[in-house]
């Protein structure tokens, strides 16, 4: 995780988030870089829950009502929305062709499929670098995030993933598998480390993945 570490005169260590999304580590003056690195370990899910909610209240609202024009994002790539009375869902030369206006339940469903496809495909890919499998891959609505993993070894995806290019679904994809190969609910360093043999730049599309982050609030 990156951060901007403050030292000062005080007992404690704390944690912070600033209204321009940064990470503040305020320490005592002797506190030892392992203390500090554990500390923040320790608290990276407060951190990253933190920097989603204040992404979304920060983010430009976007309007997605299924008319001509609206705009829809699929791997990363902007497609048009077309309203051609009739015609099924598809992609075509860089839009994404509808029936009828407001038929968000057919794109809904049309995302949820290449979403399983996809995500299934890229999760056995990755499964076999990693040498841990899951149970299985589900799609679900979730909005609050991308992916998540059980006791039970399967790793549910938010359909919304497919719109994220290509590399930041690839690390939300290790991210799970990471959590089932140590199974460790948490995230500690040894859990960033071991994403590090899989992605060394991890780190930087995390930072990339938080700027989608209003994706979900669709």
């Amino acid at each position: 995780m990156q951060y901007t570490l403050k030292r000062s005169k005080r007992k404690s260590l704390s944690l912070s988030v600033t209204p321009e999304l940064e990470v503040i580590v305020r320490a005592p003056l002797k506190a030892s870089a392992k203390s500090i690195e554990a500390f923040v370990a320790g608290h990276t899910g407060w951190v990253e829950q933190t920097l989603a909610k204040m992404a979304q209240k920060t983010a430009p609202r976007h309007r997605f009502a299924c008319e001509n024009g609206d705009v829809v994002y699929l791997l990363g790539q902007q497609l048009v929305l077309e309203v051609r009375p009739g015609a099924d869902v598809k992609v075509e030369q860089r839009r994404l062709v509808v029936g009828e206006s407001g038929q968000l339940g057919h794109i809904e469903a049309f995302f949820r499929q290449k979403a399983l496809d996809f995500l299934t495909e890229r999760t056995r890919e990755w499964a076999e670098k990693t040498g841990k499998a899951p149970t299985g891959v589900k799609i679900t609505g979730a909005k609050t995030r991308w992916g998540s993993c059980s006791s039970r070894g399967s790793i549910c995806y938010s359909w919304r993933l497919i719109c994220l290019p290509e590399a930041l679904i690839d690390s939300v994809v290790v991210h799970e598998l990471c959590h089932l190969k140590l199974w460790e609910a948490g995230h500690s360093a040894a859990f960033y480390a071991e994403i590090a043999r899989y992605l060394p730049d991890y780190n930087q599309r995390r930072e990339q993945l938080r700027q989608f982050q209003w994706l979900l609030t669709l």
